[in-house]
C-alpha cells in the first residue's frame, strides 16, 4: 500500500521502514532515480556480492604488463601545478626530480 511522504524544503524525503526493509536500503546505501511517465522511481542499483573477485574476472586472460618499466617510464613526466610550469633535471641517483 502506498504511504504518503513529505519533501522538505532541500527536496529530501524519508523512505518508510516498510520499503527500506522490503528493499534492504542501509543508511549510505546509493540508489538509482529516474522520472517515469510523471512519477519518481527509487531503484536499489545492483549489488557486486565480492567486488574483489568481480574485478579479477574482467579481463578473460592475465594482463602482461611489466610494472617496473611503467614506473620508470613516468619519471620523465610530470605533473605542473596550476598556472606554474614544471621542469625536470636529472638528479644525483640518475632519476629525474621535478623543480618548480
Amino acid at each position: 500500500m502506498p504511504t504518503e511522504v513529505k519533501v522538505t524544503r532541500k527536496y529530501q524525503v524519508t523512505i518508510p521502514e516498510e520499503v527500506r526493509s522490503t528493499v534492504g536500503i542501509k543508511v549510505g546505501d546509493k540508489l538509482l532515480v529516474r522520472a517515469e511517465k510523471g512519477k519518481v522511481v527509487f531503484e536499489v542499483p545492483e549489488r557486486v556480492p565480492d567486488p574483489v573477485e568481480f574485478l579479477w574476472n574482467l579481463s578473460k586472460e592475465p594482463l602482461k604488463v611489466d610494472a617496473v618499466k611503467l614506473v620508470e617510464g613516468s619519471w620523465g613526466r610530470t605533473v605542473p601545478k596550476k598556472g606554474r610550469r614544471a621542469a625536470t633535471s636529472i638528479g644525483r641517483a640518475g632519476r629525474p626530480r621535478m623543480r618548480i
